[in-house]
């Protein structure tokens, strides 16, 4: 659990409502960096109380947005792994990360 990135997704994020709970729900298992979460639609959906169908949407507005980087079968076992974009005033990504940082993820 990042509070870093669950922080900065609070201050800086431009969405709203479902999106930006979706957002914290994976905030809620990345790193300090902002990547290595991954876990499945059904516990996003879960902690958002939403459908699986409804955060497959929502995943992919989050990322067409900008705001959410999806790593498509790059998990333990083909699973998805999320990194959390976040940025400097000057555009440039404050945090790097994703994939190469699976431990403690899901």
């Amino acid at each position: 659990m990042s509070i870093k990135v669950a922080s900065y997704v609070w201050e800086h994020s431009k969405q709203k409502g479902s999106a930006l709970l979706l957002l914290l729900a994976i905030a809620d298992h990345a790193h300090d960096d902002g990547g290595g979460a991954y876990p499945s639609v059904e516990t996003l959906a879960r902690k958002i109380r939403m459908t699986g169908r409804n955060v497959q949407h929502l995943l992919r507005a989050l990322e067409q947005s900008g705001e959410l980087c999806i790593d498509h079968n790059a998990g333990p076992n083909g699973c998805n792994v999320y990194r959390v974009k976040t940025f400097h005033r000057g555009g440039e990504e404050a945090f790097t990360g994703g994939v190469k940082s699976l431990q403690g993820g899901g």
